[in-house]
């Protein structure tokens, strides 16, 4: 607005005023011309009367011709610059009247448009700035502090599918699988806490036909398949009054849970 206002609006109001100016100029000019034209041939008039008022010479002849033509010359220069001054002055009065208003009404909607756009981007900002400190909050809050030493585990469940009709093979129901890319739910065990350096339990299965040989407090040897050539002696310490729901094989074989520590 102030480079319009100062600068372009005042540039062209001096180009049209220029314009003007030139022209009154060049009209006078040629008004001052004809006029010393006419005194010229007044003058040649006067020479001329006692001879009757007509050039006998080829001299008078030429003087008097190029008189009319300056003046006629004069007269077209005159009617010319008459005709570009008065466009030049209605160029200046639609400029004036119109042009400078319309142009500031423009750029004045402009200016609202840019205050609108930057007051949004500035809301969009602020929007973002809160949703940042909310995500950084949150990110706080996700920093879990473990209740003791060890190592962390995910948590594995064991829950079993048939496959095949209730007659068939039972196998691990993957959505029970606790991995990375899992969905999971509210109050779900994730991961697990182990301490290395106190005695572990392990949950064996053991079959209904030989659960009866099994005693709480008894010595149990215990084989993984991590440690192939290595065992493990442990204590019983509780067996399952019940068996293990679902089918663990075509046979039906029921198994009780039995922890040994």
């Amino acid at each position: 607005m102030v480079e319009y206002s100062q600068g372009i609006a005042k540039s062209d109001m001096h180009t049209l005023n220029s314009e003007i100016s030139t022209t009154e100029t060049a009209i006078q000019k040629a008004k001052t011309r004809r006029d010393r034209t006419i005194r010229a041939r007044e003058q040649l008039d006067l020479l001329l009367a006692p001879k009757g008022k007509l050039p006998t010479t080829a001299a008078e002849i030429v003087a008097q011709v190029d008189l009319e033509d300056r003046l006629e010359l004069a007269d077209e220069m005159i009617a010319t610059k008459s005709e570009a001054l008065a466009i030049a002055q209605a160029k200046k009065n639609t400029f004036e009247k119109y042009t400078i208003s319309k142009r500031t009404k423009e750029l004045t909607v402009d200016i609202e448009l840019a205050k609108n756009v930057e007051i949004n981007k500035e809301a969009a900002w602020s929007l973002e700035r809160d949703r940042l400190a909310k995500h950084l909050k949150q990110i706080e809050l996700c920093k879990i502090q473990a209740p003791a030493d060890g190592m962390i585990l995910y948590a594995k469940y064991e829950n079993r599918v048939p496959v095949g009709g209730m007659g068939g093979i039972s196998v691990l129901d993957p959505r029970a699988m606790t991995e990375e890319g899992a969905t999971v739910r509210q109050r779900q065990l994730i991961l697990r806490v182990v301490d290395l350096t106190k005695p572990m339990v392990v949950n064996t299965k053991v079959r209904e036909a030989l659960v009866d040989q099994v005693v709480v407090e008894s010595k149990a040897q215990i084989t993984v398949d991590a440690f192939p050539n290595e065992s493990f002696t442990g204590v019983i310490t509780k067996v399952a009054p019940l068996p293990n729901p679902g089918v663990f094989s075509q046979e039906r074989i029921k198994v009780y849970s039995t922890l040994v520590k």
